[in-house]
């Protein structure tokens, strides 16, 4: 299996063998640009974001 930064990379695989016996699974068809750490760290920003104010945002202030 190809190098993929997903840890649920099999869960889905599975998951989807399941529900579509007949269709073949390819795991790994393109390039993967980023560690599995640092899917982690993007992931991990998109659901812990810091809280903004409105003037924060009037602002523009990150």
């Amino acid at each position: 299996m190809a190098r993929t930064p997903s840890p649920f990379v099999e869960k889905y695989r599975k998951a989807l063998k399941e529900a579509f016996p007949a269709i073949k699974i390819i795991v790994g068809t393109h390039q993967v640009k980023t560690t599995p750490q640092e899917y982690r760290d993007k992931i991990k920003k998109l659901f812990c974001q810091d809280r903004k104010t409105m003037v924060d945002v009037i602002l523009k202030k990150d």
